[in-house]
């Protein structure tokens, strides 16, 4: 299960890595840390949702999820961050 979650990750960085160098998303995303940080959030998400009975439906979860990460690498047409995604900290 390690190796195929592992799988998964060097996945979603490449996918990030080749957005990035064509400039579909922000030149200041990291691919590994963007990654992994996806992916933690979606297990954690998945998990709640099974554990406790999932007030929130996966599906919603996952769409949810998605959302805020594409926010977050969005970028303007100067390559900065997209004003919505601009973190005040």
């Amino acid at each position: 299960m390690a190796w195929l979650r592992e799988q998964l990750r060097l996945s979603v960085e490449e996918i990030v890595a080749e957005g990035v160098a064509a400039g579909a998303f922000r030149r200041d995303l990291d691919p590994v840390v963007f990654s992994a940080v996806c992916l933690g959030a979606a297990e954690g998400c998945l998990l709640q949702s099974a554990s406790q009975g999932g007030t929130v439906a996966p599906d919603e979860l996952v769409k949810a999820l998605l959302h805020l990460a594409l926010a977050l690498a969005e970028r303007d047409a100067r390559g900065s961050p997209a004003p919505s995604a601009r973190v005040p900290f």
